[in-house]
């Protein structure tokens, strides 16, 4: 039992440093989206915020992990163990929608660049949460060549 809990300890430190870089990593790409028009977007805005949110909890527990004494973290190892994966847990499902999040931004673009070059182009329509159909304006291949 000693054993385990000084393995723990270990290997708690070891997720403290991994997820105080993985925090600021996440943090300085969402520096990077303030201001965007994006963020305006209340659909995009929740789950960046929830991302936030979360980072912010990471925070609270990093700076916890760092300020209690070998004791506790001896005999709450387990405890502890348990807050880094539930915090990594729910920092990677916000992660997991940015692609999401990304794509909705690029076709909103998309098609604001499409009807302002010819405002008779047909609308990106989206039905039952999938894309029925996408189609850009002849106007814009010259972005592919």
């Amino acid at each position: 039992m000693i054993l385990e809990a000084v393995r723990t300890v270990s290997q708690n430190r070891e997720e403290c440093r991994h997820l105080v870089r993985r925090v600021m990593m996440i943090g300085d790409l969402m520096q990077k989206l303030q201001g965007w028009d994006m963020m305006q977007e209340p659909e995009i805005r929740r789950p960046l915020d929830g991302l936030d949110d979360t980072l912010r909890e990471a925070y609270v527990l990093i700076v916890s992990c760092q300020n209690c004494s070998i004791m506790y973290r001896f005999f709450m190892g387990w405890k502890q163990a348990e807050q880094f994966r539930e915090v990594q847990k729910k920092i990677d499902g916000y992660i997991q929608l940015y692609p999401f999040i990304s794509q909705l931004d690029i076709t909103r673009r998309l098609d604001k660049l499409c009807s302002s070059a010819n405002p008779s182009c047909s609308q990106i329509q989206v039905s039952r949460g999938s894309f029925e159909s996408l189609q850009l304006c002849s106007n814009l291949k010259f972005l592919c060549s």
